[in-house]
């Protein structure tokens, strides 16, 4: 497989945004199996932290046993070590950390803004971001297609659309 060190923050950010919302349904999911009345009795500003926090976990045991998550293998986007390994647990849940504060900044409206745009701003400055820098990780893409490109802002963009649509119909009841 052709592999590039040129940095592309945009799959990044798809490939991020794809594993959050992913873990973000499966939770909701499993939450509304278990006990569906009390998913709307729970503050939605509290939801979206506990799901913040139970994806930042799961990336990082993602990140230390398959060495990816299925976003980045989507966008084919491969973090290692220096010697070109997969990285260590505890390198795998101290950049889950880092991600989920310098990148996605909490998951805290504007502060999740500046933090996308300051990363993505770093990261087309420097070829590195701040977390990778500091742990010490390279972070290689391979070549992909439009259409495979296309398939995270695709399904973002149709869950984002689902999730506006059911706020607005719930509201309305």
């Amino acid at each position: 497989m052709q592999m590039t060190n040129k940095p592309t923050p945009w799959r990044r950010f798809w490939a991020r945004y794809f594993d959050f919302y992913l873990h973000a349904i499966v939770l909701g999911g499993m939450w509304a199996v278990i006990d569906y009345e009390s998913i709307n009795k729970v503050d939605k500003y509290l939801l979206g932290f506990l799901i913040m926090v139970v994806y930042f976990i799961a990336d990082g045991t993602y990140m230390a046993y398959f060495g990816t998550t299925l976003g980045k293998k989507l966008m084919k986007i491969n973090v290692m070590n220096q010697g070109g390994s997969k990285i260590a647990r505890v390198d795998a849940y101290k950049r889950s950390r880092l991600v989920w504060l310098r990148g996605m900044g909490l998951g805290i409206g504007i502060i999740e803004l500046i933090a996308n745009i300051i990363g993505y701003s770093n990261l087309k400055r420097d070829g590195v971001t701040s977390w990778d820098r500091d742990l010490e990780l390279r972070v290689t893409y391979g070549k992909i297609s439009w259409p495979r490109y296309l398939v995270c802002p695709a399904i973002l963009i149709c869950v984002s659309v689902l999730i506006i649509y059911g706020m607005i119909a719930g509201d309305s009841l």
